[in-house]
């Protein structure tokens, strides 16, 4: 925790007061509704937040992202693993998603089927390496296509078809027709 212009920061600040305070709230709500919170014990100040690590019950109980350094736990058994991809979609969100598991086909079976802009597995969740892989949400976490993606650039297209008549404008339709030798 520190400052993020040196190399050996992972978290720094929140962006500011209000998100911050938006931040605290959310995680007192949480542990004051019986949830199990999981805090760092390092002296926290100004901008900053501990990290912080949620239990939840079912996906329900998240009703908004949360940008800052909070991570939701969710556990399951195997055979809820379809209810769970569908709940996972029914949520509207689509940011990120990190998996944990040492069952490669499980690890698949989530990153293929739930409509997430960014998938991680095994590892962190935090920023996509900029100029090799594409960031971006899908449904209510997106804003179009991926930044750094092959079709990123078209968004800032205005694309435009000109078809012009040219014998309205006196031109010799006969040019058209000129055989070439």
């Amino acid at each position: 925790i520190g400052n993020p212009e040196e190399l050996d920061t992972d978290i720094g600040p929140i962006i500011n007061k209000t998100a911050k305070n938006k931040l605290d709230a959310y995680i007192k709500n949480k542990s004051d509704a019986g949830f199990q919170v999981y805090q760092s014990s390092t002296k926290i100040i100004d901008h900053y937040i501990s990290p912080t690590v949620i239990e939840i019950n079912t996906l329900s109980d998240l009703d908004e992202e949360q940008f800052g350094p909070i991570l939701h736990v969710l556990k399951f058994k195997s055979s809820e693993i379809d209810n769970l991809i569908k709940d996972i979609n029914n949520t509207g969100y689509g940011l990120t998603m990190g998996i944990h598991t040492r069952i490669e086909s499980r690890a698949d079976l989530f990153s293929q089927n739930c409509n997430i802009g960014n998938v991680y597995i095994n590892r962190d969740i935090v920023g996509a390496v900029v100029g090799s892989q594409p960031f971006g949400g899908r449904g209510l976490s997106g804003s179009g296509y991926k930044a750094g993606g092959p079709n990123y650039l078209i968004q800032f297209l205005n694309e435009k078809v000109v078809s012009k008549n040219s014998v309205a404008f006196g031109g010799n339709a006969e040019l058209l027709n000129i055989q070439e030798d």
